[in-house]
């Protein structure tokens, strides 16, 4: 009796650890594959359980050493952990558009280059030092449009780099123009001219309904035309700062060439101009123009003016540094664009904006924003009260593609050139401006001076 009931006890003891080794070794949990530690996958959890962070979600096991992943047969379940590498992988998506936007912007560089003729012809265009000392003259009246068209296309006329034959385009019509009243001063006649002393022309602006008066103060010489400074005052706006931008650069021929970066070097790419605006963050800008093509330009009532035309291209790139390597930036946003240039000796200048960085510069487009200014002849000086403020309200990048940022929470209103109001926010860290066009604009806090914003796209 004692051999059959030890027997039985022996079968037990073998039937279990036979089980053991099924469940252990060959059962399929759920009837869905499992992945573990053997199947040469780098697993990233060992507890019992946990929640992988890839897809598909499930559950890990673990028992006597060993562990395996359980998918969720339900397709439709939450995956908890998997927000770090959905953030990674727009991170990576968002690089990699940016690369490739940087080297259709090299490409374009390059292949501008290689179609340039080696010498001059004789019959070409250029707009020179001379004719903008001829166009901007003292007292004359300075006149602009801005308008978004929504079914309006222009023709661009064709790439022709080498200046082959001219060409002839035509404005749409309606442009409606400013009602500002707008003046070439010298700067010497002006009340802010201690702001920047080396200033060759100012610009004058007054609204008549809102009383806002604007001084820009510009710079004009052999190499270009330089914003120098600007003095605003006016309902309740005080401010006055100094800049040192390039405008334009002189002359403006057939052998217009210019990106940033690397000057005229042949193996030149868009690694851009660098701007720090602390230890964390910083901007990085590239851009490439060059000449591509003169002709006639159809004005809306000045008639036909000679004109080159300049075609522009550019890429904004915000970045933030990371902690632990300092080739491993993180790029947070960035944005490109196209915009198309016509200038004449007289002063005139047209401006096409398209939306983005790659898009067609000759043949039929539909423009995003069409700028357009011109010089008319002398009229009366006028000259106002001196008023200069330092503002104290900190925020950044300025100029900027639309996003800027406070150092600290800040309620402000946002206001065009008119004095009309276009934004409220309140207690923000930062605020996006890229739905409205390219210009000047003023913010004023609700502590502290009124500022002024750039915003070009």
């Amino acid at each position: 009796m004692n051999r059959i009931l030890h027997f039985i006890k022996m079968l037990f003891l073998v039937y279990i650890i036979a089980a053991g080794i099924y469940i252990l070794f060959l059962a399929k949990p759920n009837k869905v594959q499992a992945f573990n530690n053997n199947n040469g996958r780098n697993l990233p959890f060992c507890d019992t359980v946990q929640t992988p962070s890839w897809d598909p979600p499930g559950v890990w096991y673990e028992w006597c050493g060993r562990r395996w992943f359980v998918p969720d047969p339900n397709p439709n379940a939450s995956k908890p952990g998997r927000t770090f590498y959905r953030k990674l992988y727009q991170q990576e998506q968002l690089l990699k558009t940016y690369q490739e936007t940087v080297a259709r912007l090299t490409q374009k560089a390059n292949e501008h280059k290689a179609a340039r003729r080696t010498s001059k012809i004789d019959d070409d265009f250029e707009v020179t030092y001379d004719d903008m000392q001829k166009a901007y003259t003292y007292n004359s009246d300075f006149i602009e449009s801005i308008s978004f068209p929504e079914n309006i296309q222009m023709n661009l006329g064709f790439e022709d780099p080498e200046f082959t034959q001219a060409q002839h385009w035509t404005l749409p019509a309606g442009l409606d123009f400013s009602t500002l009243q707008r003046k070439i001063l010298d700067p010497k006649a002006t009340p802010y001219t201690a702001l920047a002393p080396e200033a060759t022309h100012c610009l004058y602006v007054k609204s008549p309904n809102k009383g806002i008066d604007v001084y820009e103060y510009y710079l004009l010489n052999e190499d270009g035309l330089w914003l120098e400074g600007q003095n605003i005052e006016g309902d309740g706006i005080e401010y006055s700062d100094y800049d040192d931008d390039e405008v334009m650069t002189l002359p403006l021929d057939y052998d217009t060439d210019y990106q940033s970066g690397s000057g005229e070097e042949e193996d030149w790419t868009a690694d851009g101009d660098t701007t720090w605006y602390d230890d964390s963050e910083y901007e990085v800008d590239a851009w490439y123009y060059w000449s591509e093509g003169y002709g006639t330009l159809e004005t809306p009532d000045d008639g036909t003016v000679d004109v080159i035309k300049i075609a522009y291209q550019w890429i904004w790139s915000h970045w933030g540094v990371a902690e632990d390597s300092e080739d491993d930036d993180i790029l947070l946003e960035f944005e490109n664009g196209t915009e198309i240039y016509f200038y004449s000796k007289e002063g005139h200048q047209v401006m096409i904006d398209i939306d983005s960085l790659g898009a067609q510069t000759s043949g039929i487009v539909k423009p995003d924003m069409i700028y357009y200014q011109k010089v008319r002849q002398p009229g009366t000086l006028v000259n106002e009260k001196p008023l200069m403020v330092k503002p104290d309200m900190q925020f950044y990048p300025n100029p900027t593609r639309g996003l800027i940022r406070f150092t600290q929470p800040t309620t402000f209103e946002l206001f065009d050139i008119l004095g009309r109001r276009l934004l409220f926010e309140e207690n923000v860290l930062q605020a996006n401006f890229s739905h409205l066009p390219r210009g000047m604009y003023f913010m004023k806090p609700h502590k502290g001076n009124v500022q002024k914003v750039i915003i070009q796209k």
